[in-house]
């Protein structure tokens, strides 16, 4: 192992950041004098501080390390042997320099790592010690000195490449952070070869994590594709050809790469050249750039880029998209708080114009978005205000927390370690845990319902069977298939075009629910939730047997799934118990909260029912209503803003209790022990009063509000898809306009060729965004951009366009633009809807931690259980206090967070309430919330199949059963009756 290239560049670079340190003369006179007394006498320059006692300030020590550097040959075994001791000998009292101790104790690291690199003595903790040195000291001077700051980091890198093969999983993400950095400071050097240098050492680093990771390959190949895009920039000459071999020796050594770096197409050679272009009729030099004179130029570029080089980047696009791991189903999910779709076939596409409908697996597909998408639909509505609220919340108290242990950096948001016997930090914790604690009671005591109605939705809620209107899960995934048809005709022929589009995909939607929904029905119904979701839907069935009771007709389950939704979504809102309870009451109060909602259903009459599912045609949204009473009402404009003070008083209450949690939570505590119970009460207090110093006022309590609203506004936007797409641009040097010419993997598995399918769009976009564009590309030469769809479910661009999808491009942190998804319209036309749309679609995809909606409850458990561990006394104001009856209800707490058996049970009780409240006798409840249909049919496994087909038959009409009769399973008897047009349950 050589490392006379480290050697070097460790000591280039750290003499570079010690000499850009400021220092004054008279530190300098200080220490010449020093110097001169050591050479008098003879001595070491560390006798001599020792023996006269003398501390030298940091900025005089530096200037000693820089004599040190600028005669290493001379002093390097000074600096082997006593660079540590020398550390000793500084003073922090009159230090006036802006380097930190970190800073110093990482510049005699690289000292001492580098004595040991000289005599022979480097091993990897010698290496990694100069890494990680060369690391915070390139961070410390990237904004003032972003020259040494590049060294530092390259040196960083190349220490950490000398010994990439006994680097452990921590170790090689260390190195990558600084391969991050490297890049970083590469692109603000304006250097294309040093971009070429970074970008292959990070891609050295991506595939050695390759195995940890299956991400890790793309990111080596995205590595190499910059490298390659910078190197064919480079003048052709020796320089070029060795970084050139370079990129073929890390695609060579790696069987993931091997195949799909060669579609890079880096060719030195003209017969490489000649003989692809024979092969495929492309030319294989790619042009990124267009800049067209005038019009006839201009569509000389697109013809270029549509016949050219449209064929390459689709080429390189898909052998990035090879490289990717296969969609994993088990990660479809939408989270409580983060109202967000994750789904496996489009973690790497995304769906455009008609490509939804080419899926090969469309009919789960649509069966699984139609149910997470009821979720988020469901849960973001009145329930997700609350639960909002209580969000805002746990971050205020975490900011206190994390101010009261110094700590700045925003990605430690509820992971920071906190100060062991810290009594000023409990109300806090325990403020935060008694908030989440009601959030999962209020969670799982809804959870059976929720799931009941997306089960319900995705398996019944046929779109040719509701001759009232389309049902808003469907419309979502209707949306995702774009009409790009222009008004060329006239109204009535584009109207008619419309119509005749929705009808096909009414069709072909009806025929896919139907197809695949025995086999969804059996995967719920058998899966671990399996009794979760059994009791859920026959709740939703019962009630909506009682609304065909009640209507006198056969109305289809598509139809009256309308009355449920709407229910759900906007008529909740009273049954939620005051946070401020005891926790106890608070779960009793949340069962019977939501028990008192489902009799309110039972209760509604034939007018309720109607006016809940009528709509003025197939293409309206219906009536806007409200619910006052355990009744849905029709509004008019005039009590819009009456609602909207409604919501308003609604967060003032909210915030209330939860300011006044602790209250139910303490008071028994204290009533044990009135010593302690003072003492308790006043630590309480304490944490009330620093809350309320912040959200006391109305200043600060109407910024939270405001924050809320901005931040519930960008979780409106529901991200379906994303991918990253190869891109070509035109620009005119005298037209308005230029053109963004990109590449779209559209499907995961095309119906036809079982292979991913692309589309290549042309989108005209402002020449002001263009030049921000290519400027950005010039600098950092990434060939891709992030491109995401999301839809907007709140109208928060238009209000009357609720539901509309748009795109948004992100070329890194570079620039940013966003279109509408069906191309002809021009909604984001105007600048200041462009620029609100991407500002909270930034904030719905980004990855600041403040803008978060999900609070990861887990971290807040685990830290508190490590606090607690760690803390055997608790002291204030250096006097210990008897606080151990606290400590134990704050672990006791802290244990029941994310507690997955408690919380399985707190689900199936929430279930078996639902059941008899929704008529199911109280025996057979307990075992349907139990054991689910699968464990009902055990002995009759025969008539499982014959099961499912009955419940979705009955479920679209009771007609549907005239000629069929319930299974003969007598554990389920009970719930199938008769009525005249038809069986239900």
């Amino acid at each position: 192992m050589s490392f006379d290239v480290l050697r070097l560049q460790a000591l280039l670079s750290l003499a570079y950041w010690v000499s850009a340190q400021q220092h004054t003369e008279e530190d300098e006179a200080t220490l010449n004098a020093i110097l001169d007394e050591v050479e008098a006498r003879r001595t070491g320059f560390g006798n001599y501080l020792l023996e006269h006692d003398i501390q030298l300030s940091r900025s005089q020590w530096l200037l000693f390390v820089a004599g040190m550097l600028a005669n290493w040959s001379e002093n390097m075994w000074t600096g082997f042997q006593q660079m540590d001791s020398f550390r000793e000998y500084l003073t922090d009292e009159n230090c006036s320099s802006a380097v930190t101790s970190t800073e110093l104790d990482a510049v005699g690291a690289a000292l001492m790592a580098l004595g040991s690199i000289e005599f022979g003595e480097a091993g990897v903790d010698v290496v990694l010690s100069l890494m990680q040195a060369s690391q915070i000291l390139a961070k410390s001077a990237e904004c003032q000195h972003p020259r040494a700051a590049y060294d530092l980091a390259a040196c960083a890198v190349l220490a950490g490449v000398e010994v990439l093969d006994d680097l452990d999983e921590v170790q090689l993400q260390q190195l990558l952070t600084a391969c991050d950095m490297h890049v970083r400071l590469a692109v603000v050097g304006e250097k294309l070869e040093q971009i070429v240098v970074a970008h292959i050492e990070k891609a050295r680093v991506h595939e050695r994590l390759s195995s940890a990771a299956p991400s890790n390959r793309v990111a080596a190949f995205q590595d190499l594709e910059i490298a390659t895009e910078a190197l064919m920039a480079l003048p052709e000459g020796q320089l070029r050809d060795m970084l050139s071999e370079q990129i073929g020796q890390i695609a060579n050594a790696s069987p993931h790469l091997r195949v799909a770096i060669h579609r890079l197409i880096v060719f030195k050679e003209q017969r490489s050249r000649d003989a692809f272009r024979a092969k495929t009729g492309v030319d294989p030099m790619l042009k990124r750039i267009h800049v067209a004179k005038d019009d006839d130029e201009m569509a000389q570029a697109l013809q270029r880029v549509l016949q050219s080089d449209a064929h390459l980047i689709s080429f390189v696009d898909l052998a990035r998209f090879e490289l990717h791991a296969n969609g994993d189903p088990s990660h479809l999910s939408v989270d409580w708080t983060n109202w967000r779709v994750n789904h496996h076939a489009y973690q790497r596409a995304v769906p455009q114009n008609r490509s939804f409908l080419r899926e090969q697996d469309f009919a789960e597909t649509l069966a699984e978005l139609v149910h997470e998408t009821t979720h988020v639909m469901t849960t973001s509505r009145q329930i997700g205000f609350p639960l909002f609220t209580c969000r805002m919340l746990l971050m205020t108290l975490e900011s206190f927390l994390l101010e009261s242990v110094k700590c700045t950096d925003i990605e430690e948001l509820f992971k920071a370690k906190l100060e062991p016997g810290c009594s000023e930090q409990l109300g806090f914790v325990h403020h935060q845990l008694s908030i989440a604690e009601r959030m999962e009671i209020l969670q799982d005591t809804w959870t059976p319902w929720f799931e009941g109605l997306a089960v319900f939705a995705e398996t019944a809620v046929i779109p040719v069977d509701d001759e009232l209107g389309i049902a808003d899960v469907v419309l979502l995934q209707r949306n995702l298939v774009d009409f790009n048809e222009a008004a060329q005709e006239g109204p009535e022929a584009y109207r008619e075009a419309y119509e005749a589009f929705v009808s096909q995909f009414e069709e072909l939607a009806s025929n896919a629910l139907s197809q695949i929904g025995p086999d969804r029905l059996r995967t719920l119904f058998r899966s671990s939730d399996g009794a979760l979701y059994s009791a859920g839907y026959v709740a939703v069935r019962r009630i909506l047997s009682e609304f065909r009771n009640k209507l006198g007709e056969d109305r289809s389950g598509a139809e009256l799934f309308a009355a449920l939704y709407h229910a759900t979504c906007y008529g909740i809102r009273d049954s939620f118990p005051p946070f401020d309870l005891p926790v106890e009451a608070y779960k009793d109060a949340a069962l019977q909260g939501m028990s008192d909602w489902i009799d309110m259903l039972n209760r509604l009459s034939a007018d309720d029912i109607k006016l809940l599912i009528t709509r003025d045609n197939k293409f309206s949204k219906g009536r806007r209503l409200t619910w006052r009473n355990g009744r849905p009402l029709e509004i008019s404009d005039d009590d819009i803003e009456r609602m909207k003070e409604q919501v308003d008083v609604q967060w003032q209450e909210i915030s209330g209790q939860l300011l006044r949690l602790l209250d139910p939570e303490i008071t028994p505590l204290a009533s044990k022990d009135p010593d302690v119970g003072e003492i308790e009460a006043t630590m309480r207090k304490a944490s009330e009063r620093a809350i309320s110093a912040y959200l006391g006022s109305d200043d600060s309590m109407a910024h939270l509000q405001s924050a809320q609203i901005e931040l519930m506004h960008s979780t409106s936007l529901m991200p379906i898809g994303s991918v990253d797409a190869g891109f070509a641009l035109c620009v005119g040097e005298d037209s308005d306009f230029a053109h963004l010419c990109i590449n779209l993997i559209t499907t995961e598995r095309h119906r036809d060729t079982k292979a991913p399918s692309y589309n290549f769009l042309v989108l005209p976009m402002p020449r002001d965004q263009a030049l921000r564009l290519m400027d950005a590309y010039n600098r950092t030469r990434v060939p891709y951009m992030r491109v995401t769809r999301l839809e907007d479910l709140a109208g928060v661009i238009n209000p009357d366009l609720s539901y509309m999808n748009y795109f948004l491009f992100q070329y890194g942190s570079e620039w940013t633009w966003a279109h509408s998804a069906v191309l002809p319209l021009s909604i984001l036309e105007k600048d200041n809807d462009r620029e609100r749309f991407i500002a909270y679609a930034q904030r719905r995809l980004g990855t600041d931690p403040t803008n978060r909606i999900q609070v990861p409850l887990s971290s807040l458990r685990e830290r508190c259980t490590i606090w607690l561990d760690e803390s055997h006394k608790w002291v204030a104001g250096g006097i210990n206090l008897p606080l151990q009856d606290w400590s134990d209800a704050l672990r006791a707490q802290a244990v029941r967070i994310g507690d997955s058996s408690l919380r399985a049970e707190r689900r199936r009780v929430a279930g078996e309430g639902m059941l008899r409240v929704a008529g199911i006798p109280e025996a057979e409840a307990v075992v349907l919330a139990e054991r689910g249909f699968v464990g009902l049919t055990e002995n009759h496994r025969g008539e499982y199949a014959n099961l499912i087909e009955f419940l979705l038959a009955s479920a679209r009409r009771r007609s549907n059963t005239q000629e069929m009769k319930p299974p003969p399973i007598p554990t389920l008897s009970y719930l199938f009756s008769k009525y005249d047009t038809g069986w239900d349950l």
